[in-house]
């Protein structure tokens, strides 16, 4: 029986998941037939397997703190495991896209001890911006009008307590990430940062298919690509806490060396999560 070809396609929200899984699709890898539609934020839609998508905001719950170690219920499991059934079935190599998978790493991993993983980052501050103003966009268009003024009378969406949130999801998703990356070979991952996408595709191709097993047809990214969906200039300049911008840009110097290392070589081999 010919092995299965899983990869994880992980990244923090507002950081290019959705551009890289429409690429992957392109190339022609399966992330799921039934796909979360467009959205604000979204408008090309956000190639998110819906069963996926439904099963990690019920292990999470979407308006609960964020979990730094979750642990596998018997609910996730069963689940999980029918999700990977059915889709080895169906196909020998495939994928899915869903942020939140970077909070539940060592829940898969233990489903799926080997699979391979894509990374894609983008500079906290632009992230933490992204996220701002998506959320003011969907408070604009909010039916429940009360709830909308309230959010814009108290500025909820300005402030710095509200910036210091977005930052520290930023964070949290990071974290898990390197802690992956950590307890992995550098075979079974590859880094990119969201500004070197379009630059760096046809090495990524490479390392997919040369180093992980894949077999894709190259498409360059910019046949998916629109530059003017993902924004390098900060509109929200809030004061974020001293502490948690220290500690983010620790985490983006690391995450930039990982790419330098699973796509050209230049670092060591294997690295550690930083002390930060």
């Amino acid at each position: 029986m010919q092995p299965k070809r899983i990869l994880f396609t992980l990244g923090m929200h507002r950081s290019g998941t959705s551009l890289l899984a429409s690429w992957l699709q392109d190339c022609g890898l399966f992330i799921g037939e039934n796909l979360l539609p467009a959205a604000i934020g979204n408008k090309k839609g956000h190639f998110e397997d819906v069963r996926f998508l439904n099963l990690h905001q019920r292990v999470l719950g979407e308006l609960s703190p964020i979990k730094r170690w979750y642990q596998p219920t018997v609910d996730f499991t069963q689940v999980a495991r029918q999700l990977i059934q059915d889709n080895n079935r169906r196909h020998n190599q495939w994928s899915w896209k869903d942020p939140r998978t970077c909070l539940l790493l060592p829940a898969w991993e233990s489903l799926l001890p080997d699979a391979k993983a894509i990374i894609i980052f983008r500079h906290y501050a632009q992230v933490t911006d992204s996220l701002i103003r998506r959320l003011q966009e969907i408070n604009r268009t909010r039916k429940n009008r009360l709830i909308a003024a309230w959010n814009r009378w108290t500025r909820r969406y300005e402030s710095a307590a509200f910036a210091d949130e977005c930052l520290l999801r930023w964070i949290t998703y990071n974290e898990h990430i390197l802690d992956y990356v950590a307890r992995k070979a550098t075979g079974d991952y590859v880094v990119v940062e969201v500004s070197s996408l379009v630059r760096h595709d046809r090495a990524i191709y490479q390392r997919l298919v040369a180093d992980m097993g894949f077999v894709l047809t190259f498409r360059p990214l910019t046949g998916v690509f629109d530059g003017q969906m993902i924004r390098t200039d900060v509109e929200n300049q809030l004061p974020c806490s001293p502490h948690l911008l220290r500690k983010a840009d620790a985490i983006y110097q690391q995450l930039q060396a990982l790419e330098l290392a699973t796509l050209t070589g230049g670092a060591n081999s294997r690295l550690r999560t930083l002390d930060v």
